[in-house]
């Protein structure tokens, strides 16, 4: 049921984040948007580096059981003995690309959620003056 969840948050997440990054592309050509351009650079930058880490992530599910990849479930190992025995099928590349985009778009929604409060921020300061 956890591997579930996680894939039904994940796709939710990646879809925000998707269009977040779209949206931050777009705010990079606002003069208004200036100073928090590097924002943008830095998420990108984190982008990158948590792709890599939601690619390769995995997590105990039981102590025979173990699931690697984060959110999307990508493949299961079972302890059987002393061995490992990998349980992969057609969906273990598309889950495993889908792990890199959430982590890559994740850090853009962020970015997004930030300016999103410093305009309504500002947008309340002016409406007060």
């Amino acid at each position: 049921m956890l591997p579930l969840g996680f894939a039904a948050a994940g796709l939710i997440l990646t879809f925000l984040g998707v269009t977040a990054t779209v949206r931050n592309i777009g705010d990079l050509s606002d003069p208004a948007q200036g100073s928090s351009r590097w924002l943008g650079l830095v998420a990108g930058l984190a982008g990158i580096g948590l792709a890599c880490v939601c690619y390769r992530a995995s997590y105990s599910y039981s102590d025979t059981l173990r699931i690697w990849g984060f959110p999307f479930f990508a493949a299961a190992f079972e302890k059987e003995g002393d061995n490992w025995l990998d349980f992969v099928g057609p969906m273990t590349g598309p889950a495993s690309l889908g792990n890199a985009l959430f982590g890559f778009v994740l850090p853009q929604l962020v970015v997004r959620i930030v300016r999103h409060r410093r305009s309504k921020g500002r947008g309340i300061v002016s409406q007060a003056e």
